[in-house]
């Protein structure tokens, strides 16, 4: 009888580790689409944010201190998007 009762252990275990080796299999194929939608989406936002510095008159004398300024633009962009997606994301889980 013991016997019986590990190897249900045994079973209730390995299948507890399929599972949640199924969860992280299913989490890194997301983020691997994130990455490619994050590479598709770049170019174009860094040339919108380039396009819009430079209408705001910024002369780079120096294309170091433009890059700054465009990668400033850019992360405030993103951290408000990050922002604004993480409370969409909350009310839909209520």
């Amino acid at each position: 009888m013991a016997k019986i009762a590990e190897k249900g252990k045994i079973l209730k275990s390995v299948g507890g580790l399929k599972s949640e080796f199924k969860k992280h299999i299913v989490t890194a194929i997301t983020a691997a689409f994130a990455l490619i939608i994050a590479l598709a989406w770049n170019d174009a936002i860094k040339e919108s944010v380039t396009a819009f510095v430079a209408r705001l008159g910024i002369q780079a004398q120096n294309i170091y201190l433009y890059k700054i300024y465009t990668a400033i633009a850019i992360t405030i962009i993103c951290v408000l998007a990050i922002i604004l997606f993480s409370r969409w994301g909350a009310k839909e889980n209520k």
